[in-house]
């Protein structure tokens, strides 16, 4: 059995911030728009959008943050 790559693994995730995506949701639902937290190296960072795969983002998305999500500390946006 062939040993599985980072992307391959079902836990694996990307952390994503795109300024587009952010202002798409600010635009949708205003002063009311909520975002997540990642915690990197101790300090809190937005993210918009958490994936396994970077093939479908935003061209302007950067990577916060990746790794197990087990392992991460996070909190999701407010609904």
């Amino acid at each position: 059995m062939a040993s599985k790559t980072p992307t391959q693994s079902l836990y694996f995730r990307y952390f994503l911030y795109s300024a587009e995506e952010e202002a798409l949701k600010i635009k949708i639902h205003g002063v009311n728009a909520s975002f997540g937290t990642v915690s990197v190296r101790g300090v809190p960072k937005r993210y918009t959008s958490i994936t396994t795969t970077l093939e479908n983002s935003r061209p302007d998305s950067i990577v916060v943050t990746k790794g197990d999500i087990r392992k991460i500390k996070y909190t999701s946006p407010r609904r």
